[in-house]
């Protein structure tokens, strides 16, 4: 095991090494990187306006703005639905998804629960600000955008605290941003997605199935465009390999855009390249250090058959001390998009509705 690890550690340091060189030339390291142009932003804007209008129901209520986060010097793009006066939900996509991660999950949280769903893009993905080092992907860097965030609106609707929800990449920012502000927080609830200290424990320590589960990291260390085309190449082919759900037309073309927009997957992968070099080479942007568990309430919704996440990410009790793990045997990694009724109805005790 001493060898596996060692020749993992060799073979990752040479990849994210050669990577980190090239698109340094290539790209240079300004922070602010470019924001969306006029006319990124009508594509969006009207791609995101037709997949609601076609959806109807509480996609009606949909409002889209550009809030600057003056903490980090970004811009994020932010879909919100509902009535500003209610409860503050902000849910946080993962990779490689935008507000749509949250798409069977929406009339849900604003019909049933009656939130105010705020749905940033993260720093990278389309409409939100892309910088250009890929130290500016750090996982502080993305708490801190979170955290501007969640004060801005909380500001906005004169309230203290709010819900947060997570998937994939979404959970170990959510996960690091209620360490560090707690206070700020009403409940947690995590979608398929890895804790970073568990997930890291489970690297380092060579365990075999989240080394082969997670062989697509390694393959991200390769220099940008190699693993970009993998996606944007045939999002048609890729997306059914994705969803159970027969995507409509609207969604299509909304997936397209972000995925093809210039530089995007590139910026979506830094998240991966930042990541590794701080778990195995100690760069920094990682973790602080968490001193006790978290006391909030904390919901894991896991589908089971997640071929990206060991299992055993789940066990995360040790950071979480009211902590509930609701397992769904026969759901992937969108748990919420593959066992829509069985985690809205977990979601449901869990956020009081």
């Amino acid at each position: 095991m001493g060898v596996v690890k060692l020749l993992f550690t060799a073979v990752v340091s040479f990849w994210v090494s050669l990577a980190m060189a090239i698109m340094n030339i290539l790209i240079g390291k300004n922070k602010k990187g470019r924001v969306p142009t006029d006319k990124e932003r009508s594509q969006l804007e009207d791609c995101t306006t037709a997949v609601c209008k076609a959806t109807g129901g509480a996609f009606l209520t949909m409002k889209q703005s550009y809030i600057d986060i003056p903490q980090t010097s970004q811009t994020l793009y932010v879909v919100s639905f509902g009535d500003p006066s209610n409860p503050l939900c902000v849910c946080l996509h993962g990779f490689p998804d935008c507000w749509l991660d949250y798409r069977t999950l929406i009339p849900f949280l604003v019909e049933k629960c009656n939130f105010y769903v705020v749905v940033p893009h993260l720093r990278g993905y389309i409409g939100s600000s892309k910088p250009n080092a890929m130290k500016d992907y750090n996982l502080q860097n993305l708490t801190n955008d979170v955290h501007g965030l969640a004060e801005h609106y909380l500001a906005q609707c004169k309230q203290d605290k709010f819900r947060l929800i997570a998937h994939d990449w979404g959970v170990p920012i959510a996960f690091e941003y209620a360490h560090q502000h707690e206070n700020r927080l009403a409940s947690l609830t995590l979608l398929n997605g890895p804790v970073w200290e568990k997930y890291s424990g489970l690297v380092l320590s060579s365990n075999p199935s989240q080394l082969l589960r997670g062989w697509y990291v390694i393959f991200f260390q390769l220099p940008s465009p190699i693993p970009d085309a993998l996606l944007t190449s045939n999002p048609d082919g890729v997306l059914p390999t994705m969803f159970r759900e027969k995507l409509s037309p609207e969604v299509l073309d909304l997936y397209r855009l972000a995925w093809r927009g210039e530089g995007r997957m590139t910026a979506m992968m830094n998240y991966y390249r930042a990541a590794l070099r701080c778990m195995l080479f100690g760069a920094k942007g990682g973790p602080v250090a968490w001193e006790k568990p978290l006391q909030l309430p904390v919901l894991v919704v896991w589908g089971m058959k997640d071929a990206a996440l060991e299992q055993s990410n789940v066990e995360i009790q040790k950071w979480a001390a009211n902590l509930t793990v609701h397992k769904i045997e026969k759901a992937k990694h969108w748990v919420h998009i593959d066992a829509q009724e069985e985690c809205i109805q977990a979601l449901e005790k869990h956020l009081v509705c």
